[in-house]
């Protein structure tokens, strides 16, 4: 093989668009191996890939002397663009949730079939000429092959954006929709132009037509990041809740047409869930007209939610009795997404009340009144081993979610929740500085599962939080706008600084939290910044801008050696039993930190709660309790 030429700008940014489509495929099917769609989305950068990679070589090869070679690229880079309209249209209609099969099937059809015809004759070259770039291509837009082939992409391409600028009509669903729509179009439009008016202008210059494709790239990779698309997220853990649920559950679209359903449908019911969807689940009711006043009631104000007895119509043709709850969902934009219709089927209930009822009419003795109160008494006990199990099931998913391990030496933690779940969180972030540590404390209002759940949300954005960890207030910023309207009236308060070992500085935020402490040269201090916060989920962004509060950071220097000691309300509020008014967190706080002062992070911690326990006489508590204690050395991060 002979090089055509030098390496010139021409081959450089083939080669980077060879990396940004191999990175862009892999980082998205990282997120979500799982996905149909990042599947499909990894394939259309591996298609992009193999046409880019045969054009880099056509350009450093000779035209004169490796004809051979120059073809044999040729043929493998068929095998990218002949795909590419077809797995772009397979994405599009992946994305707005169509099967699309009449459209997909035929599209990969043709594109093999480019794909074979090329294999003995070329599709839309006659040859390849020299140029001051290397290698180019001779198209020949007069070749029927050229026609049809231009026929079958402008076809595939403009059908995609069709489905998706039809599809996406409100919220994020119609940003996601136009930008990948529209830089699809102008892709097309962007590469023929290129392709054949070009050369025409410029004989000898290569026709950039693989790096135009850059446009499309660019736009589903702004989708990823700006609108979190193909990324892993709870929804999977709230899929997973939906079939373990023992109620029957419907998920509606915003006209309330059922979209999925719950094992639970299938077996009290009768109807397969392929049966259901796309049908207005109002068909199913017998109590049509108190199903549609509900459903207008709470449209008016979607917070509510309605509860009514109806009777749904079984495939078996019987009435099955169920007390509904209904309510609607609304996504950030407070557009209505769709709703969900919890059914409790209420056969089992209304039997044992009519057996109760025959056997307190039948039985007179008190005998039979106790037998009858010693089965209800046990049923209850079922009931509630099975709620124990459940608590401990959602206990170690949570205690899966906070830090087992500390990010170095001189920092320690302890995570106490008051029950099987708690709403207590903290966590330790990478800044991208090898020389800081971003330490982030939560408390949300309210225990049990409501709580946990929201710590859930919370544990999600930190795992996207990427450069916002950076900086507090804009941390704080971004997760209030996740959490407001999200959390049933809890609010949460919450504590994130930014450590830095090198230049002994301290960066944080405070949304409603208690202040931390400092313990330095034997003295205790609040670390209090210049201004308090409110609480998250209270107000949005907007809100806040408009009252004066939106979240802002403080900066402090820290003494030689030091120690920051955060904790939750839990452990400053908990009391004795026989005197509930005498906190642990008063005047004496001070007092154990200077008498643990001399103790490393760990032992400190241990010594606190040792204390704590022999304060309040036992190990029970009333409130999850969360500390973490951070020793900075004068030296630099240890």
């Amino acid at each position: 093989m002979m090089v055509g030429g030098q390496v010139n700008l021409f081959d450089l940014t083939l080669a980077g668009l060879i990396g940004i489509s191999l990175f862009q495929g892999v980082h998205v099917l990282r997120r979500d191996p799982r996905g149909s769609l990042n599947r499909i989305h990894a394939a259309l950068c591996l298609a992009n890939v193999i046409w880019t990679m045969s054009l880099l070589a056509v350009t450093l090869l000779d035209a004169r002397t490796d004809s051979v070679a120059l073809w044999g690229w040729y043929r493998f880079g068929a095998l990218g663009w002949s795909l590419i309209p077809a797995l772009f249209l397979h994405f599009s209609l992946r994305l707005v949730g169509h099967g699309g099969w009449r459209l997909v099937v035929p599209a990969y059809l043709a594109g093999f079939v480019f794909f074979l015809c090329n294999l003995s004759d070329p599709v839309l070259v006659s040859g390849f000429a020299g140029g001051p770039w290397g290698t180019v291509l001779v198209h020949d837009p007069a070749r029927l092959s050229y026609i049809v082939f231009v026929v079958y992409n402008s076809s595939s391409i403009v059908a995609a954006a069709i489905h998706l600028l039809r599809w996406g009509r409100k919220g994020r669903e119609r940003k996601q929709a136009r930008i990948i729509a529209w830089s699809g179009l102008v892709t097309l439009v962007a590469v023929y132009s290129a392709n054949l008016v070009l050369p025409e202008l410029a004989p000898g210059l290569p026709a950039p037509g693989a790096i135009l494709t850059l446009i499309t790239l660019f736009g589903i990779w702004y989708a990823v990041r700006r609108h979190r698309l193909l990324a892993m997220d709870p929804g999977i853990a709230a899929g997973e809740i939906m079939m373990r649920m023992m109620d029957m559950l419907f998920v509606l679209d915003d006209d309330a047409r059922i979209v999925d359903a719950n094992p639970q449908v299938v077996q009290n019911l009768g109807y397969r869930v392929s049966e259901l969807r796309k049908r207005p689940v109002r068909d199913l009711l017998v109590e049509r007209e108190e199903f549609d006043r509900e459903l207008g009631n709470i449209r008016v104000q979607p917070t509510l939610c309605a509860r009514f007895v109806a009777h749904f119509h079984a495939s078996s043709g019987i009435q099955v009795p169920v007390v509904l709850f209904l309510s609607l969902v609304a996504d950030r934009y407070k557009s209505i997404a769709g709703g969900v219709l919890v059914a409790h089927d209420l056969r089992g209930t209304l039997q044992l009340e009519e057996e109760i009822a025959e056997r307190r009419r039948a039985e007179s003795s008190l005998k039979t009144l106790m037998h009858e109160l010693e089965n209800e008494r046990n049923l209850l006990r079922r009931r509630n081993e099975t709620m124990e199990q459940e608590l401990d099931l959602a206990r170690r998913i949570q205690m899966q979610i906070v830090p087992r391990a500390v990010p170095g030496p001189g920092i320690a933690f302890a995570y106490l929740p008051m029950s099987k779940v708690g709403g207590d969180y903290f966590d330790f972030l990478q800044t991208g500085d090898p020389d800081e540590v971003g330490c982030f404390i939560s408390d949300v209002s309210g225990h049990g599962v409501p709580a946990a759940l929201i710590t859930s949300m919370i544990k999600a954005f930190l795992l996207q939080a990427g450069s916002l960890a950076r900086d507090p207030a804009a941390l704080m910023d971004a997760l209030n706008t996740v959490l407001n309207g999200q959390t049933g009236g809890n609010f949460v308060t919450a504590w994130y600084g930014i450590v830095n070992y090198r230049s002994r500085t301290l960066v944080w935020t405070n949304a409603g939290h208690g202040d931390p402490w400092l313990v330095a040269s034997g003295t205790v201090s609040k670390l209090e910044g210049p201004w308090h916060n409110l609480p998250l989920a209270v107000m949005s962004g907007g809100g806040l801008a408009g009252i004066g509060r939106e979240y802002k950071s403080a900066r402090s220097v820290l003494p030689g050696y030091c120690r920051i000691f955060l904790c939750t309300d839990g452990l400053l509020e908990s009391a004795p039993h026989e005197n509930p008014e005498d906190l642990f967190g008063g005047s004496a706080m001070d007092g154990v930190l200077q008498r643990t002062a001399g103790l490393d992070s760990s032992a400190c911690v241990d010594a606190i709660l040792a204390e704590l326990s022999e304060f309040r006489g036992g190990l029970d508590y009333e409130d999850d309790i969360c500390v973490v204690c951070l020793d900075i050395p004068p030296e630099g991060r240890p």
